[in-house]
């Protein structure tokens, strides 16, 4: 891609400027990691105290399992991309389902129109390759009209992102950290479609790994921070959502309602799928990544020596599908070159999982 060398000369100059930010994420994501159960623990009490389902999916035909129960006589859902959603071949589930699944991030629907394929990035739509022509067709088809002014396009798009989700009766949203402290899930994004698809629906499911805990909020904004310096050269999202279990309000003569300004229903799936076996097979450094894409460069020329094709490229996505079996280093692991990580995790902790 084009833009991670943009991305790149972004970041060295936030770097000058963000380095205790970068420190302080690092401690965070090795004390959870470190200390794991105990912040599962910690953060099934207070997710649940605040109307939080929750639940725990060892691999991913459980997760799978789950989400079928949960919306086996709802139709439609609309979801934000995910990597834990990648693991657990989501799409593919609901198709199967016969269940309509409706996106919500631009990039990707671009990505779906024109049919292209190749390897993924953990925060940029691949869209290498493409021109504009290409793209202006894509969205057309997306929106449904024939439109040729840029600002009216983007309009269009964006009105049909909203009816989608407002048609929906699940939206399947996007992580980017729990906080254990207080049983609040955490979304940080540019678009702010995250936001709509958690709040819109009645019902709002998440689905995210346990490398996604962590211990206070301060931390996981650090957190999310640290994934914009490093996958995309900025210093914040332009939108952050905390939610904290399903909609309330006491407005009204202070009576409590439950699901009048967002969902009545709020559901975590808590997933293994390999987790562990990364800790018992010496490479559990792999789940202090924060999925900024810093490494992707390196992942990309690995999968090409390997003939990996439509795999998400961050170093914990590989470990996790190489302990699963699913992928195979059949041509070795020599392309696998050192690469920038935040959170100090290195190409050999990568080539553990192998």
């Amino acid at each position: 891609m084009k833009q991670l060398e943009t991305i790149a000369a972004k970041r060295a100059a936030l770097l000058e400027e963000y380095q205790d930010v970068i420190a302080a994420t690092n401690q965070a994501r090795a004390k959870v990691a470190e200390n794991l159960d105990a912040y599962i623990a910690q953060a099934e009490t207070t997710l649940k105290g605040k109307g939080t389902s929750v639940y725990y999916a060892k691999d991913a035909e459980e997760a799978r399992k789950l989400i079928l129960e949960l919306c086996a006589d709802k139709q439609k859902l609309v979801r934000y991309a995910n990597p834990e959603l990648e693991e657990i071949e989501f799409d593919q589930l609901m198709a199967e389902a016969g269940k309509e699944v409706a996106l919500t991030d631009v990039g990707e629907i671009i990505v779906k129109q024109t049919g292209k394929t190749g390897n993924k990035h953990p925060q940029l739509a691949n869209l290498e390759g493409l021109n504009q022509a290409d793209i202006v067709k894509a969205l057309q088809a997306y929106a449904g009209e024939p439109i040729d002014n840029p600002q009216e396009l983007n309009k269009a798009v964006h009105k049909k992102i909203r009816e989608d989700v407002l048609s929906s009766d699940y939206g399947v949203s996007n992580v980017q950290g729990i906080i254990a402290e207080n049983g609040t899930i955490v979304i940080g994004e540019s678009e702010g479609n995250g936001r709509t698809v958690s709040n819109l629906p009645y019902r709002h499911i998440v689905i995210a790994g346990y490398d996604r805990l962590y211990d206070t909020a301060e931390e996981a904004l650090r957190g999310i921070q640290t994934a914009g310096i490093y996958g995309l050269g900025k210093k914040n999202p332009t939108y952050y959502s905390l939610i904290s279990g399903q909609s309330r309000t006491a407005d009204i003569e202070f009576q409590m309602a439950y699901g009048v300004h967002g969902p009545l229903e709020v559901h975590l799936i808590l997933l293994d799928n390999g987790r562990r076996a990364l800790m018992e097979k010496g490479c559990g450094n792999l789940l202090k990544c924060i999925d900024c894409g810093a490494c992707y460069q390196s992942l990309h020329t690995l999968a090409e020596q390997n003939g990996w094709t439509d795999t998400l490229l961050t170093a914990k996505y590989i470990g996790l599908q190489a302990v699963n079996g699913k992928l195979k280093a059949e041509n070795g692991l020599d392309g696998l070159e050192p690469f920038v990580c935040p959170v100090g995790i290195t190409a050999d902790d990568v080539k553990k999982a192998f």
